[in-house]
């Protein structure tokens, strides 16, 4: 896919924090009062699922690129996706995390490993909210998973 191929070199020659201002200053903000599109969320996650088997060979294309891909993508189509990105510490020191939701229903992550990562103030708070004003994730209905 192209626009993981973009985000990928953007990261690489400018770094996160230029590449999510740049890539999603223009695109929609999380509104508040989005009612919940259960179907939109399915559709999200399962093109998650598509950039992620994608990604696999994409020389360096981990969840940093997968997930600003996402969220930029789907601003773009005017779903209010959001980007989070989270610290741990792990086996060899900090460990860094990215991943992004709609609808508070996270897209290309399990929410059993999302919630092990702390959230952080990333920095373009302009562009992304404020962890301090973040709310659990919501959990998709069974039925929805069938």
């Amino acid at each position: 896919m192209i626009n993981l191929l973009i985000v990928q070199t953007m990261l690489a020659t400018l770094g996160a924090h230029r590449t999510a201002r740049l890539l999603l200053a223009n695109t929609i903000d999380y509104p508040e009062d989005a009612a919940f599109d259960a179907a939109a969320v399915t559709r999200w996650r399962e093109r998650a699922s598509c950039l992620c088997g994608v990604s696999r060979f994409i020389p360096g294309a981990k969840c940093l690129a997968r997930a600003i891909t996402l969220v930029w993508w789907a601003r773009r189509t005017r779903a209010p996706a959001r980007l989070f990105i989270g610290v741990k510490h792990g086996h060899s020191g900090v460990e860094g995390h990215a991943w992004s939701d709609l609808h508070g229903v996270i897209l290309d992550e399990l929410p059993e490993i999302a919630e092990t990562f702390t959230l952080t103030a990333f920095p373009g708070a302009s562009v992304m909210r404020s962890c301090a004003q973040e709310l659990r994730p919501r959990q998709l209905d069974s039925s929805l998973n069938a």
